[in-house]
């Protein structure tokens, strides 16, 4: 197999993947995406005021499978359209190596049509200097995780974070300060 550094995955993780599994090269391709979209969702939004972050951790966070990161990712605006398509593309290929035993190649027919679709997707994969990088699926399917992965850092370092809301104006309001009277004695001000 030809040595492939993909745009976008440091020499050593390109170098990493070009040595697994097809499965494993996926479903590690799509766990570090999903690590990169919780960053980002961390970054932008306010910051749990526990250690534990309900949204992120737990059985029923809803912030806590890529498929709503991806999605949340979107409507908050920190991804384009585009990018929230092909993320789920990825997403689906990773479910198809995941969930199925037998087939999982990059010859599966589901595996090949949604490459197909990321290859269409990246302008980058019709620049001709650029064809002999992804010239199989595999190397298509790293390559778009790779520049995805950039991406996603990249709109990471650059998002301002979401500020706390400032107390609303009923959690102000405190007890009415009391005036001495000339005899001394504490009354209430109306």
């Amino acid at each position: 197999m030809a040595k492939v550094v993909s745009p976008g995955w440091p020499d050593e993780v390109s170098e990493e993947f070009n040595a697994e599994s097809p499965r494993a090269l996926v479903i590690l391709a799509a766990a570090m995406l999903d690590q990169a979209l919780k960053r980002l969702l961390q970054t932008y939004l306010v910051a749990s005021p526990t250690r534990d972050d309900d949204l992120f951790d737990g059985s029923n966070a809803p912030m806590g499978h890529l498929s709503s990161r991806i999605d949340f990712s979107y409507r908050l605006g920190l991804i384009s359209n585009e990018m929230c398509r092909d993320l789920h593309l990825i997403r689906k290929i990773r479910n198809e190596f995941a969930h199925n035993i037998t087939n999982c190649t990059f010859e599966n027919e589901k595996v090949k049509s949604r490459i197909f679709e990321l290859r269409k997707s990246i302008p980058l994969f019709s620049n001709s200097k650029f064809q002999s990088i992804v010239d199989t699926d595999r190397k298509a399917f790293q390559t778009a995780t790779g520049v995805i992965q950039v991406s996603l850092q990249s709109i990471a370092n650059k998002t301002t974070p979401m500020k706390q809301q400032s107390l609303e104006w009923f959690y102000k309001i405190t007890e009415p300060k009391k005036k001495k009277s000339k005899q001394g004695n504490e009354k209430e001000s109306k």
